[in-house]
């Protein structure tokens, strides 16, 4: 067995003196400059990219990426969904769902969760839409009942002109809501018509079937009919509106 001489002598100095020899020999190639003639090769991800000669997936790999990837991915996702869904899931929109989704930390869940998250979370704005629609049309009615209950003297304006009691109801929404007052008037016109010809709609709309734009856009369309012709056309709508974009 050969033995081993150590230099104890050898320190930080000596090291330096035998790198610089080194050096100057051209015998010392820095290892971080790969444009060197020898010098070390760099591998990034490129490098494993599947293609030309380049690495190539292995027949499991290729499998698995087969069976991961894409259509299948979600398939496989939504299958473990509805084997061990969170409640939220089914729930309907309420306190209930708002208390689950309270919970819910959006960052955990995979895309196909994701999904679910999203559609939990519109039928719940749905839900509290049509409560806030209902809002603003009792607040215009119980106005428009006090008016008439108890005739209030007639208002005039800096100009000299009459108010508009009407006027001022909706200006009542348009502060609470911090909107214009041509957007609180059209929440009003909906508002009304959704709680009076198309209660169909806004049914819709509370349970989640459908959201706030569609029972909109179905109010607008319908507005200028009858009220017969109204609900029938919001009958034949809402048979297809909530699979529809």
């Amino acid at each position: 067995m050969n033995a081993i001489t150590v230099n104890s002598g050898y320190g930080e100095h000596d090291l330096a003196a035998e790198l610089d020899a080194l050096d100057a020999a051209g015998l010392l190639v820095p290892p971080d400059d790969p444009e060197v003639a020898g010098g070390p090769v760099l591998i990034d991800e490129a490098d494993f990219y599947d293609t030309g000669d380049r690495y190539r997936m292995s027949r499991v790999e290729a499998f698995e990426w087969q069976e991961w990837a894409g259509a299948d991915q979600d398939e496989a996702e939504r299958f473990l969904l509805e084997r061990d869904a969170p409640a939220w899931v089914f729930l309907p929109p309420g306190a209930d769902l708002a208390t689950a989704l309270e919970q819910v930390r959006a960052t955990t869940l995979s895309p196909i969760a994701l999904v679910e998250l999203m559609k939990a979370t519109a039928r719940q704005t749905a839900w509290s839409e049509s409560i806030r629609i209902e809002a603003i049309a009792s607040f215009y009615r119980q106005r428009q009942a006090q008016s008439g209950d108890i005739p209030r003297p007639s208002q005039i304006d800096s100009a000299g002109r009459p108010v508009d009691p009407e006027r001022s109801w909706v200006a009542e929404i348009a502060l609470a809501l911090k909107l214009s007052k041509e957007s609180a008037g059209n929440q009003v016109d909906t508002a009304l018509h959704l709680t009076s010809t198309l209660t169909a709609t806004l049914s819709a709309l509370r349970c989640g079937a459908i959201g706030v734009s569609k029972a909109v856009a179905i109010s607008i369309a319908t507005r200028p009919l009858a009220q017969a012709a109204a609900r029938a056309v919001e009958a034949h709508v809402l048979k297809r509106a909530p699979g529809q974009t």
